[in-house]
């Protein structure tokens, strides 16, 4: 998982352009101090790609995630994906801001599985992660 890789790099590496497609982590963990904002931190930047279309993300993540939450007696509260509707700030925490969100527009009708080939979404995906690693600033899903 990219946040994770991220988090366990040395404390002085520094991260450049990090970006995310259907992320199945906590819609919480960009701006939660508990999971990934110092990786975050040292970032240039972050983009996230979300789609509300994504059943994947809407039916089975929550379920999934209030089922570890129960299992390993966390302490969180079972939510949203962040590849599900982009990145939310916990109680006294912003959202970072080199975190940059991109909604797929809902009429793209764009699923899990539709960020691989052949889909005109996943030409779209690609464009957008390749404007990421290249810096564009505002990278747009088209």
């Amino acid at each position: 998982m990219l946040f994770e890789t991220a988090k366990r790099l040395r404390a002085d590496y520094t991260i450049g352009q990090l970006c995310t497609m259907a992320a199945a982590v906590d819609d919480t963990s960009v701006s939660d101090p508990r999971d990934y904002r110092s990786a975050i931190a040292r970032s240039r930047r972050v983009a996230v790609l979300a789609s509300r279309r994504d059943r994947v993300l809407s039916l089975a993540y929550p379920a999934g995630d209030l089922l570890q939450a129960f299992i390993s007696f966390r302490t969180d509260r079972p939510g949203l994906a962040l590849g599900f509707h982009g990145p939310r700030p916990t109680s006294g925490h912003a959202i970072p801001s080199l975190v940059y969100h991109e909604q797929i527009p809902d009429d793209r009708r764009s699923d899990h599985g539709h960020y691989q080939p052949p889909t005109p979404n996943q030409t779209s995906a690609m464009n957008f992660c390749t404007a990421v690693l290249l810096g564009v600033p505002h990278p747009r899903y088209v």
